[in-house]
């Protein structure tokens, strides 16, 4: 756990030891994120969509279909909040995958893909760990452009 000032609520004590990050802190974490690769998946949803991130992928995808598996990760009461919405329809008919109640590190994944594209660090280290794939992590906008394209620009 970690407290930012003016931002985390309910702060009982003020903790006792400090971190500072800068901006080439955050830039080098991010390359080391990034493999050389093209990827061949994506997965978002790591921890879980909510319904506000599903709205906005379904907004990218409307209209548009997929070149690479695209698996977006939700809980199941989500899901049916996202049916009732429309959103589940427009990201399906995209030809990316809803998936309930599971995620990337538990996920029958393991040999199935070469390359992860995502915009959840959690998932790097899973994709890697468990799934041996090399990773990319980008932004949502940049992953379902990777979706659809099937190329990491």
């Amino acid at each position: 756990m970690f407290h930012i000032d003016g931002i985390t609520p309910n702060r009982t004590d003020i903790p006792s030891e400090t971190l500072s990050i800068e901006k080439d802190d955050i830039n080098s974490a991010h390359n080391e994120l990034n493999d050389e690769c093209e990827p061949d998946f994506v997965g978002i949803g790591c921890p879980h969509c909510s319904i506000t991130e599903l709205a906005k992928i379904a907004r990218l995808l409307k209209g548009r279909k997929v070149s690479i598996a695209t698996w977006i990760f939700t809980a199941r009461q989500t899901k049916a909040l996202a049916d009732i919405r429309g959103y589940t329809s427009d990201i399906e008919a995209s030809g990316a995958k809803l998936v309930c109640d599971t995620c990337m590190a538990v996920a029958p994944l393991k040999g199935r893909f070469r390359c992860l594209a995502t915009n959840s660090a959690k998932a790097c280290f899973y994709g890697r760990g468990s799934n041996s794939f090399k990773t990319r992590f980008g932004s949502l906008e940049r992953c379902i452009n990777a979706a659809v394209s099937g190329k990491w620009k």
